[in-house]
Protein backbone atom coordinates (compact mmCIF):
# COMPACT_ATOMS: atom_id res chain seq x y z
CA UNK A 1 0.00 0.00 0.00
CA UNK A 2 1.26 3.37 -1.00
CA UNK A 3 1.19 6.67 0.94
CA UNK A 4 -2.08 7.79 -0.98
CA UNK A 5 -3.77 4.30 -0.18
CA UNK A 6 -3.17 5.18 3.67
CA UNK A 7 -3.83 8.78 3.72
CA UNK A 8 -7.44 7.62 1.85
CA UNK A 9 -7.64 5.39 4.89
CA UNK A 10 -7.82 8.54 6.92
CA UNK A 11 -10.29 10.46 5.13
CA UNK A 12 -12.71 7.75 5.04
CA UNK A 13 -11.96 6.84 9.13
CA UNK A 14 -12.51 10.66 9.53
CA UNK A 15 -15.17 11.35 7.78
CA UNK A 16 -17.27 8.06 10.38
CA UNK A 17 -15.78 9.25 13.55
CA UNK A 18 -14.87 13.41 13.51
CA UNK A 19 -17.75 16.20 14.12
CA UNK A 20 -16.30 18.37 11.10
CA UNK A 21 -16.05 17.51 7.50
CA UNK A 22 -13.76 14.76 6.10
CA UNK A 23 -10.30 16.00 5.93
CA UNK A 24 -9.53 15.71 2.49
CA UNK A 25 -5.53 14.51 1.60
CA UNK A 26 -3.41 17.65 0.58
CA UNK A 27 -3.68 17.61 -3.72
CA UNK A 28 -0.50 16.91 -3.90
CA UNK A 29 1.74 14.24 -2.32
CA UNK A 30 5.63 13.67 -2.10
CA UNK A 31 6.91 10.63 -4.24
CA UNK A 32 7.66 7.39 -2.15
CA UNK A 33 10.67 7.55 -0.25
CA UNK A 34 12.84 4.65 -0.41
CA UNK A 35 13.82 4.31 3.68
CA UNK A 36 17.13 4.27 4.95
CA UNK A 37 18.40 0.42 5.73
CA UNK A 38 17.13 -0.48 9.28
CA UNK A 39 19.93 -0.91 10.88
CA UNK A 40 18.07 -0.45 14.47
CA UNK A 41 18.76 2.70 15.03
CA UNK A 42 15.46 5.28 16.35
CA UNK A 43 15.14 8.12 13.41
CA UNK A 44 12.44 10.52 14.97
CA UNK A 45 11.92 13.47 13.44
CA UNK A 46 10.17 15.81 16.32
CA UNK A 47 10.53 18.97 14.20
CA UNK A 48 9.69 20.04 10.28
CA UNK A 49 9.55 23.17 9.01
CA UNK A 50 5.80 25.04 8.91
CA UNK A 51 4.38 24.41 5.40
CA UNK A 52 2.50 27.05 3.90
CA UNK A 53 0.26 28.51 4.02
CA UNK A 54 0.13 27.95 7.86
CA UNK A 55 -1.67 25.27 9.38
CA UNK A 56 -4.81 25.43 11.77
CA UNK A 57 -2.42 23.85 14.86
CA UNK A 58 0.76 26.12 14.43
CA UNK A 59 0.16 29.02 17.43
CA UNK A 60 4.19 29.88 17.57
CA UNK A 61 6.01 32.49 15.16
CA UNK A 62 6.63 31.94 11.84
CA UNK A 63 10.76 31.32 12.59
CA UNK A 64 9.35 27.89 14.61
CA UNK A 65 9.65 24.50 12.96
CA UNK A 66 5.78 22.52 13.23
CA UNK A 67 5.71 19.43 15.56
CA UNK A 68 5.46 15.82 15.35
CA UNK A 69 4.66 15.21 19.28
CA UNK A 70 0.84 15.62 19.32
CA UNK A 71 0.32 12.30 18.02
CA UNK A 72 -1.94 11.99 21.03
CA UNK A 73 -2.21 15.36 22.17
CA UNK A 74 -4.26 16.69 19.17
CA UNK A 75 -7.07 14.34 20.26
CA UNK A 76 -10.02 16.33 20.20
CA UNK A 77 -9.32 19.31 18.25
CA UNK A 78 -11.15 20.13 14.83
CA UNK A 79 -7.89 19.97 13.18
CA UNK A 80 -7.22 16.67 14.31
CA UNK A 81 -7.74 14.85 11.02
CA UNK A 82 -5.67 17.21 9.16
CA UNK A 83 -3.04 16.61 11.60
CA UNK A 84 -2.33 13.04 11.50
CA UNK A 85 -2.34 13.32 7.41
CA UNK A 86 0.01 15.71 8.07
CA UNK A 87 2.23 14.01 10.30
CA UNK A 88 2.24 10.65 8.47
CA UNK A 89 3.46 12.45 5.67
CA UNK A 90 5.97 14.20 6.85
CA UNK A 91 7.66 11.77 8.98
CA UNK A 92 7.23 9.53 6.15
CA UNK A 93 8.86 11.92 3.25
CA UNK A 94 11.69 12.62 6.03
CA UNK A 95 12.93 8.91 6.28
CA UNK A 96 11.91 8.77 9.92
CA UNK A 97 10.61 5.30 11.52
CA UNK A 98 9.94 6.52 15.07
CA UNK A 99 7.43 8.95 16.08
CA UNK A 100 8.27 10.82 19.39
CA UNK A 101 5.30 11.74 21.43
CA UNK A 102 3.49 13.51 24.54
CA UNK A 103 1.90 10.76 26.15
CA UNK A 104 -0.33 12.02 28.65
CA UNK A 105 -3.28 12.18 26.61
CA UNK A 106 -3.90 8.65 26.46
CA UNK A 107 -4.88 7.75 30.24
CA UNK A 108 -7.96 6.25 30.55
CA UNK A 109 -9.13 6.07 27.07
CA UNK A 110 -9.45 3.02 25.50
CA UNK A 111 -10.83 3.80 22.12
CA UNK A 112 -8.22 6.17 21.96
CA UNK A 113 -5.65 3.85 22.70
CA UNK A 114 -6.99 1.28 20.64
CA UNK A 115 -6.38 4.12 17.50
CA UNK A 116 -3.15 5.74 18.55
CA UNK A 117 -1.48 2.30 20.15
CA UNK A 118 -2.80 -0.75 18.41
CA UNK A 119 -4.72 -1.46 21.58
CA UNK A 120 -6.66 -5.17 21.88
CA UNK A 121 -10.28 -4.21 23.30
CA UNK A 122 -10.61 -5.84 26.92
CA UNK A 123 -13.78 -6.66 26.19
CA UNK A 124 -13.11 -9.53 23.17
CA UNK A 125 -9.53 -8.88 22.18
CA UNK A 126 -10.34 -7.54 19.01
CA UNK A 127 -7.79 -5.09 17.54
CA UNK A 128 -9.39 -1.93 15.15
CA UNK A 129 -9.46 -2.96 11.57
CA UNK A 130 -6.52 -1.89 9.57
CA UNK A 131 -8.01 0.61 7.28
CA UNK A 132 -9.38 2.67 10.95
CA UNK A 133 -5.99 2.00 12.35
CA UNK A 134 -3.25 4.86 13.38
CA UNK A 135 -0.59 2.44 14.41
CA UNK A 136 -1.38 0.60 11.27
CA UNK A 137 -1.52 3.48 8.27
CA UNK A 138 2.25 4.56 10.60
CA UNK A 139 3.51 0.99 10.15
CA UNK A 140 2.93 1.04 6.50
CA UNK A 141 4.62 4.14 6.02
CA UNK A 142 7.67 2.64 7.38
CA UNK A 143 6.95 4.36 10.83
CA UNK A 144 7.08 1.35 13.23
CA UNK A 145 8.50 3.05 16.60
CA UNK A 146 6.83 4.59 19.34
CA UNK A 147 8.66 7.05 21.38
CA UNK A 148 6.03 8.25 24.70
CA UNK A 149 7.61 11.24 26.04
CA UNK A 150 6.02 10.35 29.72
CA UNK A 151 6.36 14.02 31.21
CA UNK A 152 7.67 17.74 30.12
CA UNK A 153 10.02 19.92 31.57
CA UNK A 154 9.74 22.06 32.77
CA UNK A 155 6.52 21.87 33.45
CA UNK A 156 4.76 18.33 35.27
CA UNK A 157 2.63 16.91 32.74
CA UNK A 158 2.41 13.76 35.12
CA UNK A 159 3.67 13.97 38.44
CA UNK A 160 5.52 11.68 40.54
CA UNK A 161 2.35 10.74 42.44
CA UNK A 162 0.68 9.67 39.31
CA UNK A 163 3.67 8.47 37.46
CA UNK A 164 3.82 4.89 38.09
CA UNK A 165 -0.18 4.19 37.75
CA UNK A 166 0.57 6.31 34.09
CA UNK A 167 3.25 4.04 33.49
CA UNK A 168 1.11 0.76 34.17
CA UNK A 169 -2.22 2.02 31.79
CA UNK A 170 0.73 3.20 29.26
CA UNK A 171 2.00 -0.53 29.60
CA UNK A 172 -0.99 -2.30 29.55
CA UNK A 173 -2.02 0.00 26.20
CA UNK A 174 0.95 -1.09 24.16
CA UNK A 175 1.20 -4.81 25.94
CA UNK A 176 -1.03 -6.08 23.07
CA UNK A 177 0.12 -3.72 19.71
CA UNK A 178 1.23 -5.66 17.39
CA UNK A 179 4.69 -5.41 15.97
CA UNK A 180 5.34 -1.65 17.55
CA UNK A 181 8.80 -1.30 19.45
CA UNK A 182 8.23 0.93 22.06
CA UNK A 183 11.14 3.42 23.60
CA UNK A 184 10.16 4.90 26.91
CA UNK A 185 11.18 8.23 27.21
CA UNK A 186 11.15 9.29 30.60
CA UNK A 187 11.11 12.89 29.94
CA UNK A 188 12.54 16.25 28.30
CA UNK A 189 15.71 17.61 30.93
CA UNK A 190 14.85 15.84 33.50
CA UNK A 191 17.23 17.73 35.60
CA UNK A 192 14.82 20.61 35.90
CA UNK A 193 12.43 18.64 38.04
CA UNK A 194 13.68 14.97 38.44
CA UNK A 195 16.48 14.02 41.14
CA UNK A 196 18.59 11.05 40.13
CA UNK A 197 16.60 8.56 42.30
CA UNK A 198 13.30 10.02 40.86
CA UNK A 199 14.64 9.18 37.44
CA UNK A 200 16.05 6.03 38.24
CA UNK A 201 12.25 5.38 40.27
CA UNK A 202 10.37 5.95 36.95
CA UNK A 203 12.95 3.85 35.28
CA UNK A 204 12.10 0.96 37.26
CA UNK A 205 8.58 1.22 37.24
CA UNK A 206 8.92 1.08 33.53
CA UNK A 207 10.48 -2.33 34.17
CA UNK A 208 8.06 -3.71 36.33
CA UNK A 209 5.13 -2.98 34.30
CA UNK A 210 6.41 -3.68 30.99
CA UNK A 211 9.34 -5.78 31.23
CA UNK A 212 13.11 -6.29 32.27
CA UNK A 213 14.17 -5.44 29.12
CA UNK A 214 12.25 -2.74 28.57
CA UNK A 215 14.38 0.09 26.25
CA UNK A 216 13.94 3.11 28.67
CA UNK A 217 15.77 6.40 28.23
CA UNK A 218 16.70 9.69 30.42
CA UNK A 219 16.91 12.96 28.46
CA UNK A 220 18.35 16.01 29.82
CA UNK A 221 20.52 18.89 28.33
CA UNK A 222 23.32 18.48 31.27
CA UNK A 223 25.94 16.04 30.00
CA UNK A 224 27.04 15.81 33.44
CA UNK A 225 23.44 14.97 34.85
CA UNK A 226 23.55 12.12 32.28
CA UNK A 227 26.50 10.57 33.46
CA UNK A 228 25.22 10.77 36.98
CA UNK A 229 22.17 9.04 36.15
CA UNK A 230 24.35 6.57 34.26
CA UNK A 231 26.24 5.72 37.09
CA UNK A 232 22.84 5.15 39.42
CA UNK A 233 21.45 2.95 36.21
CA UNK A 234 23.85 1.58 33.89
CA UNK A 235 21.19 0.14 32.11
CA UNK A 236 19.67 3.66 31.29
CA UNK A 237 20.06 4.62 27.65
CA UNK A 238 20.77 8.76 27.33
CA UNK A 239 19.18 11.06 25.53
CA UNK A 240 21.62 14.70 25.21
CA UNK A 241 19.36 17.38 23.90
CA UNK A 242 21.37 20.26 22.26
CA UNK A 243 22.89 23.00 24.25
CA UNK A 244 20.88 26.43 24.23
CA UNK A 245 17.05 26.78 22.86
CA UNK A 246 17.19 24.74 19.52
CA UNK A 247 15.05 27.03 17.93
CA UNK A 248 16.44 30.61 19.13
CA UNK A 249 19.94 28.87 19.11
CA UNK A 250 19.73 26.38 16.53
CA UNK A 251 22.26 24.28 15.41
CA UNK A 252 24.85 25.26 12.52
CA UNK A 253 27.63 24.32 10.40
CA UNK A 254 29.70 26.42 13.00
CA UNK A 255 28.29 25.57 16.55
CA UNK A 256 26.89 21.67 15.49
CA UNK A 257 30.87 20.00 15.94
CA UNK A 258 30.49 21.27 19.80
CA UNK A 259 27.28 18.81 20.18
CA UNK A 260 28.47 16.47 18.65
CA UNK A 261 31.66 16.26 21.01
CA UNK A 262 29.33 16.25 23.80
CA UNK A 263 27.59 13.07 22.52
CA UNK A 264 30.70 11.30 21.74
CA UNK A 265 32.13 12.00 25.15
CA UNK A 266 28.80 10.52 26.33
CA UNK A 267 29.15 7.37 23.45
CA UNK A 268 31.96 6.03 25.83
CA UNK A 269 29.66 5.05 28.31
CA UNK A 270 28.51 2.29 25.94
CA UNK A 271 24.67 2.57 26.69
CA UNK A 272 21.90 3.24 23.71
CA UNK A 273 22.42 7.11 23.08
CA UNK A 274 20.00 9.79 21.49
CA UNK A 275 20.62 12.74 20.31
CA UNK A 276 17.20 14.66 21.48
CA UNK A 277 15.95 17.73 20.80
CA UNK A 278 18.18 19.34 18.76
CA UNK A 279 17.30 21.61 15.56
CA UNK A 280 19.00 23.24 11.98
CA UNK A 281 17.13 25.70 9.65
CA UNK A 282 17.99 24.86 6.58
CA UNK A 283 17.39 21.23 4.80
CA UNK A 284 21.91 21.16 4.33
CA UNK A 285 22.81 21.37 7.79
CA UNK A 286 19.96 19.07 9.07
CA UNK A 287 20.81 16.57 6.95
CA UNK A 288 25.08 16.49 6.99
CA UNK A 289 24.06 16.52 11.19
CA UNK A 290 21.66 13.47 10.67
CA UNK A 291 23.99 11.85 8.09
CA UNK A 292 27.31 12.34 11.04
CA UNK A 293 25.31 10.60 13.61
CA UNK A 294 23.38 7.92 11.70
CA UNK A 295 27.29 7.06 11.04
CA UNK A 296 28.20 7.07 14.42
CA UNK A 297 25.28 5.07 14.97
CA UNK A 298 23.36 7.22 17.64
CA UNK A 299 19.43 7.09 17.60
CA UNK A 300 17.89 10.12 17.04
CA UNK A 301 15.15 12.49 18.23
CA UNK A 302 15.48 14.72 15.57
CA UNK A 303 16.73 14.52 12.23
CA UNK A 304 16.37 14.77 8.29
CA UNK A 305 17.34 11.69 6.32
CA UNK A 306 15.65 12.38 2.68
Amino acid sequence: MDLDDIIADITIWWSKHADTPPIQPPPVQPPPVQPPPDTGLVRGSMFIPQQQPRAPWITSGPDWPDSTQAYARCHGNPWEGAYRVWLLTALHTWGANAVVYFADKFKGMIELEMFLADTASPVDGHHINDGENSCVWLKKAGINIHVPILTDSPQWTIGMDRMESFIQDLAAAYRTARDIRVVWLIGLECDRNMNVGQVCQVADWVRNHVGASAEVVCGSQNGEFLKQVHTADGRLGLWLEQPGHPIFQALTSDTAPAYLALLDDLAKLGVPLYAGEWWARDDATRKAITAQLTAKGIHCGCGQWA
